[in-house]
């Protein structure tokens, strides 16, 4: 924010009154130049979030960032990294297989793509309670139970 408002009194606007949209989208422009596209977003959702703070306190009566929008960005290769054949082999085997929920996890293992496994191995389960094959379970320390057929 400091950087924004730094900028806008380089170009001669004195005041957070003075801010126009024309000033958010230019700043926004300029960083295109030397900063990563997610990076220009953010800064520019902050830049929205400060004006929209000033609006509920009614410094300000409308937000001049609120119709610039961001650079697009489009990912078309993800970050995560997949497993060798080696690794996967060594994370199936290092499942406990002699307990009922240890053979569930391997299976589910099995069925998950391989960019997915970190997330997998990441997931905390909690069985809530089993009737006649139904099973009530949460995922990842949510509160809200899932039903699943075993």
């Amino acid at each position: 924010m400091a950087d924004f408002l730094a900028w806008c009194a380089d170009i001669g606007v004195s005041s957070i009154f003075q801010v126009q949209p024309l000033h958010a989208a230019g700043r926004g422009e300029l960083q295109t130049q030397n900063d990563a596209v997610p990076t220009v977003k953010q800064r520019l959702a902050a830049v929205r979030h400060l004006f929209d703070w000033l609006i509920i306190g009614q410094v300000v009566p409308a937000n001049p960032a609120a119709a610039v929008r961001g650079p697009c960005h489009i990912v078309k290769t993800g970050k995560t990294p997949v497993l060798e054949p080696e690794e996967a082999r060594a994370l199936l085997d290092s499942i406990d297989v002699t307990t009922p929920a240890g053979q569930r996890d391997r299976a589910d293992g099995l069925f998950f793509r391989a960019d997915r496994r970190g997330a997998w191995t990441s997931l905390v389960l909690t069985v809530n309670s089993c009737s006649q094959g139904n099973c009530k379970y949460g995922l990842g320390g949510t509160s809200k139970p899932r039903s699943r057929r075993w």
